[in-house]
């Protein structure tokens, strides 16, 4: 370019920077009349982009668009004019790939239950979720996408028997979940001898993601929603590269964690969880402690509640 377009070039390019750092009103105003078609109570009260992004996580996940419908994943950034939705996986992660949702009813997040360790009590917790998850919905889907410790059970839709994880059985028995079916219920099962063949390379990583892809997928079709438990502490798994937190984040689910009775040994325990959980930008609902001595009630309930919500902000 000649020096006068190089002249021109510089001032139009000045100009722009600050006219980006300093928008005026107009700006604004063109700029808000492309922003989705959001209800009001969804809204902030000021009207400018910089106040409204912190207010986006309040938005439900479908938004409408033009005539266009998106699925906000579970974690995503605005970019400059015009908005766009921008998804932002973890670089470890793997987002579900299951076609978008066009139905105008917002879908219920996952529940995903997991433990600081074994035996605290995570299948309990889920027999309590599922009674009350059954008052409130028509239908309740549950499935562990890991499991370890497996039955033979009788698949209606395969016509024939099929390993499952044991508390399949249970949950399904118990709570007659005869809308879904057991294939879909335990997609992945880890007996002797599997985490060797993993290693070896006789079982590979996208191969399980897409049999707990395609199961959750198939229970969450038929479910209004959908309790998840998980195998032991976030972490288990890990050696398959399918370990709790990895798997939530997979699904879109959100966790519960499930501690034994305690302050500090507790809290540690759900602290290592919790930095787990948050690696794979996976987020925590709640903190259920289980297994409390009755003399420790209220002084365990007064202090983990106010450890939780002063440094995680979550409810116990």
């Amino acid at each position: 370019p000649t020096p006068a377009t190089q002249k021109r070039l510089f001032k139009t390019s000045a100009l722009n920077e600050t006219f980006a750092q300093r928008p005026n009103e107009k700006r604004l105003k063109n700029h808000r009349k492309r922003l989705p078609k959001i209800p009001k109570e969804y809204l902030p009260e000021a009207g400018t982009m910089m106040s409204f992004a912190p207010f986006l996580n309040n938005i439900p996940a479908t938004l409408r668009m033009g005539r266009s419908l998106f699925r906000l994943r579970p974690s995503f950034s605005i970019s400059a004019t015009p908005l766009t939705v921008v998804s932002v996986p973890h670089p470890d992660s793997h987002q579900r790939t299951s076609s978008f949702s066009t139905s105008k009813t917002k879908r219920q997040r996952p529940i995903f239950v997991a433990a600081t360790k074994q035996h605290v009590g995570k299948t309990t917790t889920s027999l309590a979720l599922m009674s009350g998850l059954q008052k409130r919905f028509p239908k309740v889907g549950f499935i562990k996408p890991v499991g370890q410790q497996h039955v033979d059970v009788f698949s209606k839709t395969l016509g024939t028997y099929i390993q499952v994880d044991k508390d399949i059985c249970l949950l399904k028995e118990q709570f007659h979940l005869d809308h879904i079916d057991y294939r879909h219920m335990s997609p992945v099962i880890i007996p002797r001898g599997y985490t060797k063949k993993y290693i070896d390379g006789k079982i590979s990583f996208d191969d399980q993601v897409k049999e707990i892809d395609s199961a959750f997928s198939e229970v969450d079709k038929a479910s209004d929603v959908v309790l998840i438990e998980g195998t032991g502490h976030c972490a288990v798994g890990s050696i398959v590269n399918v370990n709790n937190a990895k798997v939530a984040n997979l699904l879109g689910a959100s966790m519960l964690l499930i501690a034994n009775g305690g302050l500090g040994s507790a809290f540690d325990e759900l602290e290592l969880n919790r930095v787990l959980c948050q690696h794979y930008d996976v987020p925590i609902a709640g903190v259920v402690i289980n297994k409390v001595l009755p003399d420790k009630y209220e002084q365990t309930k007064h202090y983990m509640a106010k450890a939780l919500n002063d440094q995680w902000g979550v409810p116990l």
